[in-house]
């Protein structure tokens, strides 16, 4: 049971980098259009959607290595605690990589 709320504290902040991440590739509201209903409701549903799928990959893959790499290496709390930001911020810069070739280069999303 500790374990799985260790996880869970994980998890939250992997949503939080999904969220961060989403507001980096969708940027801020035009302020041209703010106001305007639909686009209001895009913008919002673009979040709602997006931060879900975004933050539970980082989720998924953050558990994975952890479980099966970091915890069986690293004895030493303090150390395991950096290397897990460590993690997370690999992941989050490899996940936007993964997008960026996806959608720019080789033009799939």
């Amino acid at each position: 049971m500790k374990q799985v709320l260790n996880y869970v504290h994980w998890v939250l902040l992997c949503f939080l980098i999904g969220i961060g991440y989403v507001r980096i590739i969708v940027g801020p509201k035009d302020k041209k259009l703010d106001g305007v209903f639909i686009y209001d409701l895009l913008y919002d549903y673009v979040f709602l959607y997006a931060v879900p799928v975004i933050g539970g990959i980082i989720a998924i893959l953050f558990i994975i290595i952890d479980y099966f790499y970091l915890k069986r290496k690293f004895k030493s709390n303090k150390r395991l605690i950096l290397n897990r930001f460590l993690l997370l911020i690999i992941i989050t810069i490899s996940l936007g990589g993964i997008h960026y070739f996806l959608e720019k280069v080789i033009d799939i999303i």
